[in-house]
């Protein structure tokens, strides 16, 4: 896939979801799901963390099978 192609598609994420460049790399390389980006937000909200701290806790959960 050529550089400029990635880089739209996770400049949309970004975008779309009002997230760091990062943390939408980081989702991008994940799937680039909403399913993600809702349980990241959600994270946010319940617990107060920023989105780089509840992307984190998300990848561990996959680790750990949750």
């Amino acid at each position: 896939m050529k550089i400029d192609s990635i880089a739209r598609e996770v400049k949309q994420i970004k975008d779309e979801y009002t997230l760091s460049g990062e943390v939408a790399l980081e989702i991008y390389k994940m799937g680039g799901k909403e399913s993600i980006v809702a349980k990241i937000k959600e994270l946010q909200v319940d617990y107060g963390f920023s989105e780089e701290v509840a992307l984190e806790i998300y990848k561990l959960s996959l680790r750990k099978g949750e």
